[in-house]
């Protein structure tokens, strides 16, 4: 087996074998809207400024790696989904 060293470029290309995601998860009634302020929160994070903040966050013992670059985008396509009107969104997730 070929040793993959633990750089920030293996982590978040899932080439390091003991990396793993965050993952977020929140309790949303069927068929209600996100709450704005949760949503405000959820923008800010897949932000070049919230992925900033993951970014400085990188050196430290958490080592966090921010999201690859077509992820913010994937992510805001979901919480646009997320804000269609109640019930509607359910269909499309």
């Amino acid at each position: 087996m070929k040793r993959i060293s633990p750089e920030r470029e293996h982590v978040s290309k899932d080439r390091y074998p003991l990396s793993s995601y965050v993952a977020l998860f929140f309790d949303r009634p069927p068929g209600s809207r996100l709450d704005p302020m949760l949503r405000t929160w959820l923008e800010y994070i897949v932000s070049p400024a919230g992925q900033a903040v993951v970014a400085a966050l990188t050196h430290r013992a958490e080592g966090y790696v921010p999201l690859e670059e077509t992820m913010p985008v994937e992510q805001k396509r979901v919480l646009a989904l997320l804000s269609l009107s109640p019930g509607n969104a359910d269909d499309y997730l």
